[in-house]
């Protein structure tokens, strides 16, 4: 019985999971005008939980981006996080250039829903020293429209900070509020 069931369900996953990834990957195409374009004004604030013996501090940041090819975007974001500990503290300005692949389809959330990597310098000041950091961004977010004629939307961002240094690399969660113009 076991055997059957089992079989059943990868037989279902492999009539069913073919639309569902095409449900899931737009078709690759270069945007010609500003509304497949989608630029775009964001803030972030989060909470980012660093390791080591610092304490969560807030994280804030602002983007600037853009969907030059459907559905690949790219933006600039600038960001500032602050941590203290009993011994020692951090602070952390970062510029960074991201890149995202935005799922698409009907499925909710999933079709707002998108992976990125970000990349760049980060600033870093702390009482073992100063000095500029590589850090790479890996993340996962939602951008949900608050209303349909509205350019505005509502979502999340988890994402994952990793440094050259030997700072605290970090762990952030974030609101994220979109201007879409």
């Amino acid at each position: 019985m076991i055997k059957i069931s089992l079989l059943s369900l990868i037989a279902l996953s492999f009539i069913t999971l073919p639309s569902f990834a095409d449900d899931l990957t737009p078709e690759l195409r270069e945007a010609v005008n500003e509304e497949m374009q989608r630029p775009h004004f964001g803030l972030m604030f989060g909470v980012s939980t660093p390791e080591d013996d610092l304490e969560p501090g807030g994280q804030y940041n602002i983007a600037f981006g853009l969907q030059p090819y459907v559905p690949f975007s790219l933006s600039v974001e600038a960001g500032y996080a602050s941590y203290k500990g009993e011994e020692s503290s951090l602070n952390r300005t970062s510029l960074l250039i991201k890149g995202q692949y935005n799922f698409g389809g009907n499925i909710p959330i999933i079709e707002h829903s998108y992976v990125g990597l970000g990349l760049g310098p980060a600033w870093e000041t702390s009482k073992t020293g100063d000095g500029v950091a590589f850090i790479t961004l890996p993340n996962v977010g939602f951008d949900i429209p608050l209303r349909t004629q509205q350019p505005l939307s509502l979502g999340i961002n988890v994402s994952s900070l990793l440094s050259s240094r030997d700072s605290a690399d970090t762990l952030t969660t974030s609101a994220v509020l979109k201007y879409w113009y």
